[in-house]
């Protein structure tokens, strides 16, 4: 074969001459998993029979999952108190990123 495709799988590939494209999906069994695409040694040839050298291989990672935050403090939610503030601790189940703070 002349694309290799690790955790996924290749679909329309179409091309010419020096140019080709596909779509690459991935595995959604197999989430959080790296999709490669290789193209190995040998896949295909020029015009004048020359076989081709290994390429450098892609990585893409999938993320189908949301991240879920859950809020911890000290005191039960929906209690009232006579406290001025409380604190409390964000936790995430993965690294999140543009957390604002709505005032």
């Amino acid at each position: 074969s002349s694309v290799s495709i690790t955790n996924g799988y290749l679909t329309d590939l179409a091309g010419s001459g020096a140019i080709y494209s596909g779509k690459v999906y991935p595995d959604v069994s197999n989430a959080y998993a790296n999709i490669l695409i290789d193209i190995p040694a040998g896949g295909y040839t020029d015009p004048a029979g020359n076989n081709n050298s290994v390429s450098e291989q892609f990585k893409w990672k999938y993320d189908p999952i949301s991240p879920i935050v859950e809020i911890v403090t000290s005191i039960s939610s929906g209690i009232t108190t006579g406290d001025p503030y409380i604190e409390f601790d964000l936790s995430a189940n993965k690294n999140i990123t543009n957390f604002k703070i709505n005032k």
